[in-house]
């Protein structure tokens, strides 16, 4: 399970999957910054083993505002953390689950945010 600042969130979700039965931990990373995503992957196969699942649910809509009045630095935020995080979890992630690299599959799940509604 990762997370930026709420440990406190992060370890009652890990709580909940280890009361099911699985192995869970909680890692934090901002995966808005790839060498934390590339520590992310390598800690989790680490203490968990191989990687068979993903879901990106990271994303932030930034101040809720119009269009016409988003400054360009909050336009880069939104997109980094949305929509190139998403994609470098995501290659990390086949980079290990492909069966033509050696894995043994997996699935990938993404999440959407409220974004199309504002």
């Amino acid at each position: 399970v990762n997370y930026v600042a709420n440990r406190g969130a992060a370890t009652q979700v890990v709580d909940e999957i280890r009361e099911c039965g699985r192995k869970a931990i909680a890692i934090q990373a901002d995966v808005a910054q790839e060498v934390n995503v590339m520590r992310l992957f390598k800690q989790a196969e680490d203490e968990l083993g191989a990687v068979t699942a993903l879901v990106n649910n990271a994303g932030i809509t930034g101040k809720i505002t119009r269009v016409e009045d988003m400054s360009s630095e909050a336009m880069k935020s939104v997109l980094e953390l949305n929509v190139l995080a998403t994609m470098i979890c995501s290659r990390e992630a086949v980079r290990r689950m492909s069966t033509k690299r050696g894995g043994d599959g997996g699935g990938i799940v993404n999440v959407s945010s409220i974004s199309p509604r504002i």
